[in-house]
Parts: C-alpha cells; sequence; structure tokens
C-alpha cells in the first residue's frame, strides 16, 4: 500500500501543474467542473493506450511480416507508466484514496476470479 500511496503523492504533485486538483480533493469543485476533467483523462488514457499498443507489432496478427518483429519492450514499459499515471489522476478526479483504489480492485478481482472458476 506504501508504493501506491506514494504513486498518489507523486501524481497530486505533477497535476497540480495542469489542473485545480486539491480543490477537486477537497470536493470544492463541481460536478460539471470534475466531469470536465474525468472526460479528458480519459481521452487521454485512450491516447496512451494506443501509444502503447503501437509497441506491439504482433497487434496486427493476420500480416505475417509483423509478426515476426519483435516487441518494444522499452517503449511498452514507459507507455505502461503513462497509463498507470493516467489510472492515478482518474481515480483522484473520482475522490478515490490510494485504499479505495486498492479495495475496489480486490472486490473486482475477486468477482472476475468468480467469474473464470464459474465459467460465467
Amino acid at each position: 500500500m506504501e508504493q501506491l500511496t506514494t504513486m498518489f503523492e507523486r501524481q497530486i504533485e505533477l497535476a497540480r501543474n495542469f489542473i485545480p486538483i486539491d480543490k477537486l480533493l477537497a470536493g470544492e469543485s463541481d460536478d460539471a467542473e470534475r466531469q470536465k476533467y474525468l472526460i479528458a483523462y480519459v481521452a487521454l488514457l485512450l491516447e496512451e493506450t494506443v501509444e502503447f499498443s503501437r509497441c506491439l507489432p504482433a497487434r496486427k496478427f493476420w500480416r505475417k511480416s509483423i509478426m515476426d518483429k519483435p516487441v518494444k519492450w522499452s517503449e511498452a514499459r514507459e507507455e505502461l507508466a503513462d497509463i498507470v499515471h493516467i489510472v492515478i489522476a482518474l481515480a483522484l478526479i473520482c475522490g478515490m484514496t490510494p485504499r479505495e483504489l486498492y479495495e475496489e480492485y480486490i472486490k473486482k478481482n475477486n468477482i472476475n476470479i468468480d467469474r473464470v472458476k464459474n465459467n460465467l
């Protein structure tokens, strides 16, 4: 949990350069303002996910010439870190603490495990 807390703290410091994160965290923004940033960060998440996929040449599995190319691992890891930045920013905008994100993850993970075990 300590590492996740550190990631949240660092994301808050970074976010202060772009959005009124302290106002959002204090509940001093209205839903329209919070929604504006939520939508903006979801768009960023989609962009970063596309950038991540570009590190994976096998995404075009039907092209044999591409399937033989290696994954760009260092680039993929960097893009994955960008995705995590945005996921944490989204959690902050949604008013979540590291503990709450962890608890939601565990709850959903348990559901997914149950689905797999029960073929749901």
